[in-house]
Protein backbone atom coordinates (compact mmCIF):
# COMPACT_ATOMS: atom_id res chain seq x y z
CA UNK A 1 0.00 0.00 0.00
CA UNK A 2 2.64 2.32 0.69
CA UNK A 3 4.66 1.37 -2.46
CA UNK A 4 1.07 2.49 -4.75
CA UNK A 5 0.60 5.62 -2.60
CA UNK A 6 4.38 6.85 -3.34
CA UNK A 7 3.51 5.92 -6.76
CA UNK A 8 0.47 7.80 -6.98
CA UNK A 9 2.15 11.11 -5.62
CA UNK A 10 5.13 10.85 -7.49
CA UNK A 11 2.42 10.87 -10.61
CA UNK A 12 0.88 13.70 -9.22
CA UNK A 13 3.82 15.83 -8.33
CA UNK A 14 5.40 15.29 -11.94
CA UNK A 15 1.40 15.96 -13.84
CA UNK A 16 1.77 18.86 -11.45
CA UNK A 17 4.98 20.15 -13.13
CA UNK A 18 4.00 19.61 -16.95
CA UNK A 19 4.74 22.89 -18.70
CA UNK A 20 6.49 24.81 -15.99
CA UNK A 21 9.66 26.85 -17.12
CA UNK A 22 12.97 25.33 -15.52
CA UNK A 23 13.77 27.71 -13.22
CA UNK A 24 17.14 28.20 -15.24
CA UNK A 25 15.06 29.70 -17.88
CA UNK A 26 12.64 32.49 -16.00
CA UNK A 27 14.13 35.87 -16.38
CA UNK A 28 16.43 37.39 -13.85
CA UNK A 29 14.62 40.73 -11.67
CA UNK A 30 16.89 43.14 -10.55
CA UNK A 31 16.48 45.68 -8.09
CA UNK A 32 17.88 48.74 -7.86
CA UNK A 33 18.81 50.54 -4.71
CA UNK A 34 16.50 53.56 -4.57
CA UNK A 35 18.27 56.59 -3.65
CA UNK A 36 16.22 59.72 -2.14
CA UNK A 37 13.61 61.27 -3.43
CA UNK A 38 13.90 64.38 -1.22
CA UNK A 39 17.37 66.81 -2.59
CA UNK A 40 18.19 70.07 -1.66
CA UNK A 41 20.63 71.52 -3.62
CA UNK A 42 22.10 74.78 -5.22
CA UNK A 43 23.85 76.18 -8.29
CA UNK A 44 26.92 78.13 -7.04
CA UNK A 45 30.38 79.78 -7.29
CA UNK A 46 32.73 79.04 -4.67
CA UNK A 47 35.93 79.70 -4.92
CA UNK A 48 37.61 77.73 -2.63
CA UNK A 49 37.39 74.58 -1.28
CA UNK A 50 35.02 74.24 1.46
CA UNK A 51 32.28 72.36 3.22
CA UNK A 52 28.59 73.45 3.65
CA UNK A 53 26.04 72.08 5.45
CA UNK A 54 22.31 71.73 6.14
CA UNK A 55 20.55 71.19 9.06
CA UNK A 56 16.22 70.20 8.67
CA UNK A 57 13.53 69.73 11.32
CA UNK A 58 10.43 67.77 10.99
CA UNK A 59 8.63 69.17 13.64
CA UNK A 60 7.59 72.59 11.98
CA UNK A 61 10.38 74.86 14.39
CA UNK A 62 13.68 76.36 13.90
CA UNK A 63 15.15 74.10 16.79
CA UNK A 64 18.32 72.82 14.43
CA UNK A 65 20.25 70.36 15.50
CA UNK A 66 23.27 68.04 15.00
CA UNK A 67 21.10 65.09 14.74
CA UNK A 68 19.84 66.16 11.79
CA UNK A 69 22.39 67.89 9.59
CA UNK A 70 23.93 66.91 5.80
CA UNK A 71 27.26 67.71 5.15
CA UNK A 72 29.00 68.40 1.13
CA UNK A 73 32.38 68.56 0.36
CA UNK A 74 32.75 71.45 -2.24
CA UNK A 75 35.61 71.66 -4.40
CA UNK A 76 36.65 75.26 -5.19
CA UNK A 77 35.52 76.11 -8.55
CA UNK A 78 35.52 79.72 -10.63
CA UNK A 79 32.60 77.71 -12.45
CA UNK A 80 29.06 76.82 -10.95
CA UNK A 81 28.51 73.87 -9.53
CA UNK A 82 25.82 71.71 -7.99
CA UNK A 83 25.55 71.45 -4.63
CA UNK A 84 23.18 68.63 -3.67
CA UNK A 85 22.07 67.24 -0.16
CA UNK A 86 19.74 64.04 -0.38
CA UNK A 87 17.86 63.92 2.39
CA UNK A 88 16.94 60.33 4.47
CA UNK A 89 13.54 58.32 3.49
CA UNK A 90 10.50 59.08 5.37
CA UNK A 91 11.40 62.24 6.81
CA UNK A 92 8.48 64.89 7.35
CA UNK A 93 10.70 68.21 6.42
CA UNK A 94 9.40 71.24 7.23
CA UNK A 95 12.48 73.73 7.99
CA UNK A 96 15.97 73.99 6.89
CA UNK A 97 19.39 76.17 7.72
CA UNK A 98 21.93 75.96 5.24
CA UNK A 99 25.56 76.95 6.35
CA UNK A 100 28.09 77.96 3.75
CA UNK A 101 31.40 76.62 4.57
CA UNK A 102 33.78 76.86 7.40
CA UNK A 103 36.51 78.14 4.99
CA UNK A 104 37.34 81.48 6.59
CA UNK A 105 39.32 82.56 3.45
CA UNK A 106 36.36 81.60 1.58
CA UNK A 107 35.28 84.92 -0.06
CA UNK A 108 32.08 85.75 -1.99
CA UNK A 109 29.74 83.14 -2.99
CA UNK A 110 27.50 84.00 -5.76
CA UNK A 111 24.15 81.75 -5.86
CA UNK A 112 22.97 81.41 -9.28
CA UNK A 113 20.09 79.04 -8.42
CA UNK A 114 18.18 77.23 -5.44
CA UNK A 115 16.00 74.07 -5.51
CA UNK A 116 14.05 71.72 -3.27
CA UNK A 117 12.96 68.55 -5.17
CA UNK A 118 10.65 66.23 -4.13
CA UNK A 119 10.09 63.20 -6.48
CA UNK A 120 8.57 64.76 -9.50
CA UNK A 121 7.61 67.84 -7.83
CA UNK A 122 10.22 71.30 -7.35
CA UNK A 123 10.39 74.23 -6.05
CA UNK A 124 13.00 76.53 -7.28
CA UNK A 125 14.35 79.93 -7.33
CA UNK A 126 17.29 82.13 -9.59
CA UNK A 127 19.91 84.21 -8.82
CA UNK A 128 19.07 87.06 -5.79
CA UNK A 129 15.39 86.17 -5.55
CA UNK A 130 17.13 83.48 -3.30
CA UNK A 131 17.35 86.37 -0.61
CA UNK A 132 13.33 86.66 -0.45
CA UNK A 133 13.71 82.89 0.95
CA UNK A 134 16.19 83.09 3.56
CA UNK A 135 17.60 85.78 6.52
CA UNK A 136 21.01 86.25 6.42
CA UNK A 137 23.50 85.49 9.97
CA UNK A 138 24.78 88.37 11.91
CA UNK A 139 28.17 88.09 10.28
CA UNK A 140 26.99 87.63 6.53
CA UNK A 141 26.11 90.75 4.12
CA UNK A 142 24.65 90.41 0.46
CA UNK A 143 24.70 91.70 -2.83
CA UNK A 144 21.98 91.71 -4.86
CA UNK A 145 23.55 92.96 -7.63
CA UNK A 146 26.03 90.29 -7.72
CA UNK A 147 23.63 87.73 -6.17
CA UNK A 148 26.55 86.87 -3.73
CA UNK A 149 26.99 86.61 -0.08
CA UNK A 150 30.20 87.67 1.62
CA UNK A 151 30.88 86.46 5.28
CA UNK A 152 32.58 89.17 7.58
CA UNK A 153 35.33 87.50 9.72
CA UNK A 154 36.09 89.04 12.84
CA UNK A 155 38.66 87.87 14.92
CA UNK A 156 36.99 87.63 18.23
CA UNK A 157 34.10 84.92 17.12
CA UNK A 158 32.96 81.88 15.77
CA UNK A 159 33.22 81.43 12.09
CA UNK A 160 29.85 80.12 11.50
CA UNK A 161 28.03 81.65 8.17
CA UNK A 162 24.54 80.96 8.05
CA UNK A 163 21.18 81.13 6.63
CA UNK A 164 17.99 81.05 8.05
CA UNK A 165 14.61 80.12 6.81
CA UNK A 166 12.09 82.98 5.61
CA UNK A 167 8.23 82.14 6.25
CA UNK A 168 8.22 82.18 2.80
CA UNK A 169 10.51 79.42 2.48
CA UNK A 170 8.59 77.02 5.12
CA UNK A 171 5.37 78.12 3.14
CA UNK A 172 7.13 76.93 -0.13
CA UNK A 173 8.46 73.57 1.63
CA UNK A 174 4.59 72.82 3.15
CA UNK A 175 3.05 72.80 0.12
CA UNK A 176 5.69 70.83 -1.94
CA UNK A 177 6.30 68.62 0.62
CA UNK A 178 2.32 67.93 1.24
CA UNK A 179 1.95 65.64 4.37
CA UNK A 180 0.17 63.09 2.95
CA UNK A 181 2.58 62.51 0.23
CA UNK A 182 5.44 62.03 2.81
CA UNK A 183 3.73 59.67 5.03
CA UNK A 184 3.67 57.71 1.45
CA UNK A 185 7.21 56.93 1.47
Amino acid sequence: MKKINLILFLMLVLAGCKGETPIDDLPLVKYEIQVSKIAVGMNAIVRKDDIFQIFYTEDGSLNFSGEKTLRVNVKGSKEPQDIVFELPERIKLTNIRIDTGENKAQGEIIIKRFWVNNFDKQFEVKGNSFFSYFTLGPDMKVSMENSSITTIVKDDTVYDPMLYPDPKLTAELKKLLKQEQVDEL
